[in-house]
């Protein structure tokens, strides 16, 4: 059984890493300090939530330590996951940086042309799953009630509330499958009140469905989010749509 120092171990090699190599694979700036603290906080999460070595705040006893060596490999397999999850997300927040002062401008009428979705999965090929909106909520950080299944909080900048949109996902297929938004690269913005064009904000939060990925069982279903910026002031909203791009593809699906 790996020893707690050698987990210890292995995460901060594994923070090292992702700030020595990620340069050469995704063009964005060298980490700031709080983004190494982000990162480094994330992967701290992700490898208690997977090292099947700890449950219930208790070591495993010598009789499971064929299967914990049987499972390191697949924990491993977790850790090159994530640390993809954190270059894709250090190089997102720099796309979405130049993407939000570009549209920070489009407060005109904004008029869309992409054909209706009513299913973003099978937008995205995944027509396993149904993808169906559930409500939205307006506030200043994400998530609101300090749930520890969760391993980082989002703040709404200065001047801003988040806007939290949030589907339901269903397996509806006779068979476990993957949902894998993380690997289509996709973009979503959503359209309030018809004039209002808001790009989502790129996270590392475990239930964000532009980058989750992972296996649903047949009938299973999972809350997953959209988050947005929009002004501090604002109360309620008329109307909103979603958008989302796929490659050179575009389509657009009515929310309310």
């Amino acid at each position: 059984m790996l020893s707690m120092k050698r987990k210890i171990t292995t995460l901060l090699c594994l923070c090292a890493s992702l700030a020595l190599t990620g340069c050469s694979l995704v063009a964005y700036p060298e980490l700031t300090e709080e983004e190494t603290n982000l990162v480094t906080e994330y992967a701290a999460g992700l490898v208690l939530k997977y090292d099947t070595s700890i449950s219930s705040g208790s070591l495993l006893k010598d009789s499971d330590l064929e299967k914990e060596e049987a499972k390191e490999a697949e924990r491993r397999a977790k850790e090159e996951a994530y640390k993809a999850a954190a270059e894709k997300y250090l190089a997102n927040t720099s796309k979405s940086k130049s993407d939000s002062d570009s549209s920070s401008s489009e407060q005109a009428a904004v008029a869309e042309t992409a054909p209706e979705v009513s299913n973003p999965s099978s937008f995205y090929g995944m027509d396993e799953f149904q993808v169906s909106y559930t409500g939205y909520s307006l506030t200043e950080s994400y998530p609101e009630d300090g749930r520890d299944d969760f391993f980082m909080a989002l703040d709404a900048t200065d001047g801003n509330q988040l806007c939290v949109v949030k589907f339901n996902v269903v397996n509806t297929s006779a068979e476990e499958a993957d949902f894998d938004m993380f690997s289509k690269n996709g973009s979503f913005y959503i359209v309030i009140d018809g004039n209002n064009k808001v790009y989502s904000q790129p996270t590392l939060l475990l239930d964000d469905m532009s980058t989750y990925k992972g296996k649903l069982a047949p009938g299973e279903d999972n809350e997953m989010v959209l988050i947005f910026e929009v002004p501090d002031g604002t109360t309620s909203i008329g109307s909103m749509s979603l958008t989302m791009k796929y490659g050179d593809s575009k389509g657009t699906m009515k929310l309310f």
